[in-house]
Protein backbone atom coordinates (compact mmCIF):
# COMPACT_ATOMS: atom_id res chain seq x y z
CA UNK A 1 0.00 0.00 0.00
CA UNK A 2 1.38 3.39 -1.00
CA UNK A 3 0.89 6.31 1.37
CA UNK A 4 0.90 9.88 0.11
CA UNK A 5 2.11 12.89 2.01
CA UNK A 6 -0.68 15.44 2.41
CA UNK A 7 0.27 18.87 3.78
CA UNK A 8 -1.03 19.61 7.26
CA UNK A 9 -2.84 22.79 6.22
CA UNK A 10 -5.31 20.70 4.18
CA UNK A 11 -6.85 19.26 7.35
CA UNK A 12 -7.92 22.61 8.81
CA UNK A 13 -11.03 24.42 7.55
CA UNK A 14 -10.23 27.78 6.02
CA UNK A 15 -12.66 30.68 6.05
CA UNK A 16 -13.13 32.86 2.98
CA UNK A 17 -10.20 35.25 2.56
CA UNK A 18 -8.07 33.46 5.14
CA UNK A 19 -4.47 32.58 4.31
CA UNK A 20 -3.25 29.08 5.21
CA UNK A 21 -0.14 28.66 7.30
CA UNK A 22 2.12 26.33 5.31
CA UNK A 23 5.87 26.67 4.98
CA UNK A 24 5.84 25.85 1.24
CA UNK A 25 3.55 28.81 0.40
CA UNK A 26 4.67 31.28 3.05
CA UNK A 27 6.10 33.58 0.34
CA UNK A 28 2.83 33.52 -1.68
CA UNK A 29 -0.35 35.54 -1.27
CA UNK A 30 -2.85 32.68 -1.56
CA UNK A 31 -6.38 33.32 -0.36
CA UNK A 32 -9.50 31.15 -0.42
CA UNK A 33 -11.61 33.84 -2.11
CA UNK A 34 -10.34 32.67 -5.52
CA UNK A 35 -10.77 28.93 -6.10
CA UNK A 36 -9.56 27.20 -9.26
CA UNK A 37 -8.90 23.51 -8.45
CA UNK A 38 -5.75 21.83 -9.75
CA UNK A 39 -4.60 18.21 -9.60
CA UNK A 40 -1.08 17.63 -8.31
CA UNK A 41 1.22 14.94 -9.67
CA UNK A 42 0.92 13.33 -6.21
CA UNK A 43 -2.85 12.81 -6.70
CA UNK A 44 -3.99 15.55 -4.29
CA UNK A 45 -6.46 18.25 -5.38
CA UNK A 46 -5.44 21.78 -4.35
CA UNK A 47 -7.70 24.85 -4.21
CA UNK A 48 -5.50 26.64 -6.76
CA UNK A 49 -1.99 26.52 -8.23
CA UNK A 50 -0.97 29.04 -5.59
CA UNK A 51 -1.90 26.59 -2.79
CA UNK A 52 0.28 23.96 -4.48
CA UNK A 53 3.18 26.43 -4.43
CA UNK A 54 3.63 26.52 -8.21
CA UNK A 55 5.81 29.18 -9.75
CA UNK A 56 6.22 28.37 -13.46
CA UNK A 57 3.82 27.69 -16.33
CA UNK A 58 4.33 25.25 -19.20
CA UNK A 59 2.13 23.94 -22.00
CA UNK A 60 1.91 20.44 -23.44
CA UNK A 61 0.08 19.61 -26.62
CA UNK A 62 -1.84 16.38 -27.14
CA UNK A 63 -3.67 15.16 -30.22
CA UNK A 64 -6.96 16.74 -29.12
CA UNK A 65 -6.03 19.90 -27.20
CA UNK A 66 -3.40 21.98 -25.42
CA UNK A 67 -3.00 21.38 -21.68
CA UNK A 68 -1.52 23.90 -19.26
CA UNK A 69 0.90 22.42 -16.73
CA UNK A 70 2.22 24.41 -13.80
CA UNK A 71 5.65 23.33 -12.60
CA UNK A 72 8.05 23.95 -9.71
CA UNK A 73 5.33 23.32 -7.12
CA UNK A 74 6.84 23.54 -3.64
CA UNK A 75 3.98 21.85 -1.74
CA UNK A 76 3.96 18.67 -3.85
CA UNK A 77 6.29 15.90 -2.80
CA UNK A 78 6.65 13.68 -5.84
CA UNK A 79 9.02 10.72 -5.84
CA UNK A 80 8.58 10.07 -9.56
CA UNK A 81 9.27 13.03 -11.82
CA UNK A 82 8.82 16.77 -11.39
CA UNK A 83 6.21 18.30 -9.10
CA UNK A 84 3.53 19.59 -11.49
CA UNK A 85 -0.20 20.30 -11.49
CA UNK A 86 -2.86 20.26 -14.19
CA UNK A 87 -6.11 22.20 -14.20
CA UNK A 88 -9.18 20.48 -12.76
CA UNK A 89 -9.86 18.13 -9.87
CA UNK A 90 -8.01 14.83 -9.49
CA UNK A 91 -10.04 11.79 -10.54
CA UNK A 92 -11.36 9.73 -7.65
CA UNK A 93 -11.53 6.02 -8.40
CA UNK A 94 -14.92 4.49 -7.61
CA UNK A 95 -16.72 7.80 -7.17
CA UNK A 96 -18.83 7.46 -10.32
CA UNK A 97 -19.84 3.89 -9.47
CA UNK A 98 -20.96 4.91 -5.97
CA UNK A 99 -23.00 7.76 -7.43
CA UNK A 100 -24.73 5.41 -9.88
CA UNK A 101 -25.57 2.98 -7.07
CA UNK A 102 -26.99 5.86 -5.01
CA UNK A 103 -29.05 7.04 -7.99
CA UNK A 104 -30.47 3.54 -8.56
CA UNK A 105 -31.41 3.15 -4.88
CA UNK A 106 -33.18 6.53 -4.88
CA UNK A 107 -35.10 5.61 -8.05
CA UNK A 108 -36.21 2.25 -6.61
CA UNK A 109 -37.30 3.90 -3.35
CA UNK A 110 -39.27 6.55 -5.25
CA UNK A 111 -40.93 3.87 -7.37
CA UNK A 112 -41.91 1.80 -4.34
CA UNK A 113 -43.22 4.91 -2.59
CA UNK A 114 -45.27 5.93 -5.60
CA UNK A 115 -46.67 2.41 -5.96
CA UNK A 116 -47.70 2.33 -2.30
CA UNK A 117 -49.57 5.64 -2.34
CA UNK A 118 -52.50 4.71 -4.57
CA UNK A 119 -53.34 1.42 -2.83
CA UNK A 120 -53.26 3.14 0.57
CA UNK A 121 -55.78 5.73 -0.66
CA UNK A 122 -58.08 3.01 -2.06
CA UNK A 123 -57.91 1.00 1.18
CA UNK A 124 -58.64 4.14 3.18
CA UNK A 125 -61.68 5.09 1.05
CA UNK A 126 -63.16 1.60 1.34
CA UNK A 127 -62.64 1.14 5.07
CA UNK A 128 -63.38 4.54 6.60
CA UNK A 129 -66.96 5.60 7.31
CA UNK A 130 -68.35 8.29 4.91
CA UNK A 131 -68.45 11.11 7.47
CA UNK A 132 -64.71 10.64 8.31
CA UNK A 133 -63.32 10.15 4.78
CA UNK A 134 -62.23 13.76 4.22
CA UNK A 135 -60.50 13.85 7.62
CA UNK A 136 -58.80 10.48 6.97
CA UNK A 137 -57.61 11.52 3.49
CA UNK A 138 -56.17 14.75 4.86
CA UNK A 139 -54.38 12.88 7.62
CA UNK A 140 -53.07 10.27 5.16
CA UNK A 141 -51.64 12.90 2.81
CA UNK A 142 -50.12 14.77 5.75
CA UNK A 143 -48.37 11.59 6.90
CA UNK A 144 -47.21 10.80 3.36
CA UNK A 145 -45.72 14.32 3.04
CA UNK A 146 -43.99 13.99 6.40
CA UNK A 147 -42.43 10.69 5.35
CA UNK A 148 -41.22 12.32 2.14
CA UNK A 149 -43.33 10.70 -0.52
CA UNK A 150 -45.15 12.91 -3.01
Amino acid sequence: MKFRFIPAFLFRTLNVGEKPEAQCISHCNCFTSSISPVCGSNGVTYLSACFAGCSRTGKTQTASNILQNLTSCACISSESGPATVTTGKCPMPGCQEVFLIFLCVICVCSLVGAMAQTPSVIVLIRTVSPELKSYALGLLFLLLRLIGRT
